[in-house]
């Protein structure tokens, strides 16, 4: 029995084991299917980066757990992913916008290497501005940039390290080696957690071009002023030597009328004349250079007067100076006083032959050419135009700026005493002037000297020569026996020694004189003596009411009154001026005696058949 029991517990426990061994394998397959399928979702999602993906979930069981627990990872993965990608496009986002900034700058932008200061990173205007490629920057030095005559960049990089941001102007170098003007400005920052210098350049050249325009301008201006002051001045000591001339030199010729030609009083005579003739040619120069003189304008070919001057040069100066002449076919006119366009050449050619004492090479060029409104800009008295351009150049010693800025001041020479006048260039700065030309002058010591004189061509082939009647000292020697009359001339002139000299000599001929030393006075006079004053001789240069004044007020009283202006200014318009103010004619001081009363004569019959 107990047998029996036994057995049967026997297989009852093996039947038991054998269906709880049959369950635990078919569970524990069940289970390992359910990891593996685990397994295999994460490894996918891992291998796919499919976050989005989710396990299944069924029932409560530990395997249940298990896949909630994988999905809520899932989850926040996928939730640090998307905000991942979101920072990852916001970043570049912002890098692109940080590049568009950096790109579009106007100013070039250079990124270097605090140590090296080789170039990381350059914008668009960097290559627009310093000319090449993007990658001709990379890795390149940023000291060749640098222009060698100036502080050096790297200098203001040390300092940018030292002291902070700096700022500062100078010229820097493009790729292909040319010159600009830049505004730098330097910082010193981080960049990526690495030192970088951060370079911003900026291209001034039109501005700095505009400032030494406006500079060159404004010397230009002084130097305008102060030769109009100057020539004003010059007019003025011109005018008074005039008035002193013609004392002198009336009081010579009316001794001289009363001595016969061979008498060694008469010799004396001759002599002392000479000398005021030559007076009067440094008063003339005086006067071109004020501008104050008359002019003889006619259209003339230059390359004709050029040619006739270098060889009156060539007769005086070294033979060790060799002379070029390079003058342009069909070269145009121009309208000028051809005495005047000699005396410049003859200057500037003699000039340049003392600059060379040991010989050297002058030349002498002419050429049409078109200043434009660029030129005219940065040239005070120059206009846009057609202009005939002489160029006079030597290799003789040069000057200095300082000695440049006087070289057209009356009387200033670099000659030794005794050997200029200081009055060559004067006189050529005043011809030029008085013929609407410009003249410049470029020079360094050492290495000689170019003037380019700027002279209006005479395009319009309907303009007329103009002719204005000369200076009466230009006139040469006076006729020695003037005729007289019986008429009444009033002598007006607030110079005592002139009026008693004219008065003498218009006397000595039989003429009744009259005198009068104002204006005010001279008006009085006619006043009372209308019908018995045939002629006026008036001084214009006269204090209080002045000479034109009383011409007017006197052609106011008598219509027919009859007037000849004398005066020391004998500016180019002044005889046609005092003509359209009612004066019969004009003569300019200081006059031979005899020309005035041939003058005088001239007049008065002309009137009286009239």
């Amino acid at each position: 029995m107990n047998a029996y029991l036994y057995n049967v517990a026997a297989s009852f426990l093996f039947i038991s084991l054998a269906i709880i061994g049959i369950l635990g394998l078919f569970l524990n397959r069940l289970v390992i299917k359910k990891l593996f399928s685990i397994v295999g979702f994460a490894r996918n999602v891992a291998v796919e980066k499919r976050y989005e993906k989710r396990i299944p979930v069924h029932g409560d069981d530990e395997i249940a757990i298990l896949a909630v627990s994988i999905n809520d990872m899932l989850e926040q993965i996928e939730l640090k992913d998307r905000q991942k990608d979101e920072a990852g496009l916001k970043l570049s986002r912002s890098e692109t916008y940080l590049k568009s900034i950096f790109d579009a700058c106007p100013d070039a932008i250079f990124i270097l290497d605090s140590e090296s200061w080789k170039i990381s990173d350059v914008n668009d205007s960097a290559v627009a501005i310093y000319g090449g490629r993007r990658l001709d920057f990379l890795g390149r030095d940023f000291a060749a940039f640098s222009n060698p005559e100036v502080e050096a960049v790297g200098q203001w990089l040390d300092k940018t390290r030292r002291e902070g941001p700096q700022r500062f102007e100078q010229q820097t170098r493009r790729l292909d080696g040319s010159l600009f003007w830049a505004a730098f400005h330097v910082n010193f920052s981080l960049i990526g957690g690495e030192s970088r210098f951060i370079v911003m350049t900026r291209d001034v050249s039109r501005r700095k071009q505009a400032e030494e325009d406006r500079e060159k301008l404004q010397a230009q201006l002084l130097q305008a002023q102060k030769m109009e002051a100057v020539g004003t001045l010059a007019g003025g000591v011109a005018h008074d030597f005039n008035n002193l001339l013609q004392a002198m030199s009336g009081n010579i010729q009316l001794l001289q009328w009363n001595r016969h030609g061979d008498s060694p009083e008469a010799k004396r005579l001759n002599t002392v004349s000479r000398s005021i003739e030559r007076a009067t040619r440094l008063v003339r120069q005086l006067l071109l250079f004020s501008r104050k003189a008359v002019v003889k304008r006619e259209r003339i070919d230059l390359n004709q007067i050029v040619t006739e001057s270098v060889a009156m040069l060539e007769r005086t100066i070294p033979r060790m100076i060799h002379v070029e002449v390079h003058l342009a076919a069909d070269l145009w006119p121009i309208e000028a006083d051809p005495v005047q366009v000699e005396q410049v050449l003859l200057n500037l050619g003699s000039n340049a032959a003392d600059a060379m004492p040991d010989g050297g090479r002058l030349a002498f060029q002419t050429e049409n050419v078109d200043l434009t409104a660029d030129f005219a800009r940065t040239h005070l008295d120059a206009e846009p135009g057609p202009y005939v351009l002489l160029c006079v150049t030597d290799t003789g010693c040069g000057m200095d700026k300082g000695t440049m800025d006087q070289i057209f001041d009356p009387f200033f020479t670099t000659k030794e005493v005794g050997r200029g006048t200081g009055l060559g260039l004067a006189t050529v700065y005043g011809i030029i002037k008085n013929h609407g030309g410009s003249v410049l002058c470029y020079s360094e010591p050492s290495q000689g000297t170019i003037f380019r004189i700027y002279w209006p061509a005479a395009l319009d082939q309907t303009t007329a020569a103009v002719h204005e009647p000369e200076p009466d000292f230009q006139r040469g020697p006076a006729v020695r026996e003037p005729s007289g009359g019986l008429e009444t001339i009033l002598v007006v002139d607030d110079e005592a020694d002139i009026l008693e000299l004219t008065a003498e000599a218009l006397q000595s001929l039989g003429y009744a004189v009259l005198t009068a030393s104002s204006g005010e006075e001279a008006l009085a006079l006619y006043a009372e003596n209308k019908a018995g004053v045939d002629l006026i001789v008036l001084d214009l240069g006269m204090p209080g009411m002045g000479g034109r004044q009383c011409l007017r007020e006197l052609v106011r009283l008598d219509s027919r009154v009859r007037v000849l202006i004398a005066s020391g200014y004998a500016a180019a318009s002044l005889s046609d001026e005092v003509r359209s103010d009612g004066a019969a004619d004009f003569i300019a001081k200081p006059y031979q005696l005899a020309d005035l009363v041939i003058r005088v004569r001239e007049i008065l019959e002309t009137t009286n058949r009239s």
